[in-house]
């Protein structure tokens, strides 16, 4: 378009702008095919894949030694079920889905560079190594706000399940304020963890633009 704009007087600026155009119209129906079917067959797979998973993982579980419901709350057992389920499904899903669309826009985007202008796509080579230390940067700070999370969450909800089953005999006693206090201290700790592990994902999100636009700036 910035060329067809600096063409010497006799081209048809309408014209050149017209074809640029025809052919972004193209790359978006492309685009909206190829996301209608990714929206559509990873979900479907993932359904596919968690009706057999089900009455594995559960049959998984009732084979276990005695002595491994000795060291596992039976009570947390459901939810952790369900939440192991809901990230193999998330993984299996729009993730998988997501990976294999930037694997190829990679992939694909830069042996496009390579071929177009290879002088420009070996400078914007040199920016690939510092992306890619703030992408794992974010990565782990991410799984270990997941971790670390899922881990107080869990015990809180053991909280939740333990006075429950037993809140004859805590109301009897009159331990509904600690029973309180312990349960707003096992979510406190949750949100601690969530807010600090939230900091490092914001600063590497941030690094990663600032990699970006430095990059930008050096090629162009």
């Amino acid at each position: 378009l910035i060329d067809s704009m600096t063409e010497p007087e006799g081209v048809d600026l309408f014209a050149e702008v017209s074809d640029i155009a025809g052919k972004f119209m193209l790359i978006g129906v492309g685009v909206a095919f190829a996301g209608t079917i990714q929206g559509f067959c990873f979900p479907w797979f993932v359904e596919k894949l968690m009706h057999r998973f089900r009455p594995l993982y559960f049959e998984a579980l009732l084979h276990r030694d005695i002595g491994w419901f000795d060291v596992h709350d039976a009570s947390a057992l459901p939810a952790e079920v369900g939440e192991d389920l809901d990230k193999w499904a998330e993984g299996f899903g729009n993730k998988l889905g997501v990976s294999i669309m930037s694997t190829s826009c990679v992939i694909f985007g830069y042996a496009l560079g390579l071929y177009l202008s290879w002088q420009v796509a070996l400078v914007m080579t040199v920016s690939l190594p510092i992306l890619a230390v703030g992408a794992m940067a974010m990565g782990q700070a991410m799984m270990e706000m997941v971790m670390e999370t899922q881990s107080s969450y869990r015990q809180a909800s053991n909280v939740v399940d333990e006075v429950l089953y037993a809140i004859r005999t805590v109301v009897a006693f009159g331990g509904e304020r600690r029973e309180l206090d312990r349960y707003e201290s096992a979510v406190e700790i949750a949100r601690k963890g969530g807010l600090k592990n939230r900091i490092k994902t914001g600063f590497g999100i941030g690094y990663i633009w600032f990699a970006y636009f430095a990059s930008m700036a050096l090629a162009f």
